[in-house]
């Protein structure tokens, strides 16, 4: 019983797209196309405004194409590192509302929109997960952290602290909401969705093998937790505090950022992940944490709107 509500459930949200009258097989490659478009357009403007910003015509050029490389601590630099990818997100948007596909609201939650409180106790789980093996890490190994140094300036604190989140609320949107709904739309198996989420989300890193496999493997443990909960308030939690972590350890001088991942990298970054899963999917069995949404567009408002307008 409880494995064939699972089932339905992981259904629920991988096929939500389908619950739509407006839903065409081919209206999400117009999404993808137009969205493509939008970004290009909003990342042309992100790079005019860092380059006045910079007063440098050749800042582009020191933009690095690699972790090693990132410019992050300049605020400049971290607009555009972080911009560049966060503009999917009104990207996407636009591109919903000019297909009209569907409402914006159903790409982040097959229950009804985004739930704020829900989101807000992940975040706490999360932050809580990460700053223990953080701590532990450092005490395991105490040489290998760096002596603490501020290497941010005040302009890119500010700014990672706003496009950072923007930035996984965008990869989120784009992985586990728009690739994962329409691939297991198309097919109407969940799996394939979430394998083919997966493997884009770790194509788009440029990190080494093994740094490749542990985002495939965070991408498939972010995108059962997106199933289990029917959206993507988790995933996105987690996903964020990992990243501001990362880049804040970085800006403080205690780690350096590198493309290189080793084996305990990669056991340590799963292991975390998988942890963090455990423990939403435990509480949110306990408490219910997901069973509501937000206030989106539900699919019956949505479809009567589209029955009185005769279409």
């Amino acid at each position: 019983m409880q494995a064939s509500i699972g089932i339905h459930q992981a259904n629920g949200y991988a096929t939500f797209p389908r619950r739509f009258l407006s839903y065409r097989w081919f209206k999400p490659i117009l999404v993808a196309l137009l969205t493509a478009v939008f970004m290009v357009f909003f990342q042309l403007i992100l790079t005019a405004v860092a380059v006045i910003w910079a007063g440098d015509l050749h800042f582009i050029s020191s933009i690095g194409e690699s972790y090693e490389t990132m410019d992050i601590y300049t605020g400049p630099g971290s607009l555009l590192e972080f911009g560049a990818i966060g503009a999917i997100l009104p990207a996407l948007a636009l591109a919903i509302l000019i297909v009209r596909d569907r409402p914006f609201s159903s790409y982040s939650s097959s229950r009804g929109g985004w739930n704020w409180r829900a989101f807000a106790k992940c975040l706490g789980i999360a932050a809580a997960l990460m700053a223990v093996i953080t701590v532990v890490q450092i005490a395991l190994s105490p040489d290998e952290v760096g002596q603490p140094t501020i290497l941010f300036s005040s302009a890119s604190l500010i700014v990672c602290l706003i496009f950072i989140p923007v930035q996984c609320l965008a990869e989120e949107y784009l992985f586990r909401g728009f690739i994962l709904q329409t691939v297991s739309s198309w097919t109407k198996l969940p799996v394939v969705g979430l394998l083919v989420s997966a493997g884009v989300f770790a194509a788009g890193h440029p990190y080494n093998a093994i740094g490749v496999i542990a985002v495939f493997a965070n991408g498939i443990i972010w995108g059962i937790v997106a199933l289990k909960t029917r959206g993507l308030e988790a995933s996105s939690a987690m996903h964020i505090v990992n990243n501001l972590l990362c880049f804040a350890l970085s800006g403080f001088g205690l780690c350096e950022m590198t493309s290189e991942i080793d084996m305990l990298s990669l056991g340590v970054d799963v292991f975390t992940c998988a942890a963090f899963a455990a423990l939403v999917l435990v509480a949110d069995k306990k408490f219910g944490w997901f069973s509501t949404g937000g206030n989106g567009n539900g699919v019956a408002k949505y479809n009567k709107r589209l029955l009185e307008k005769g279409k």
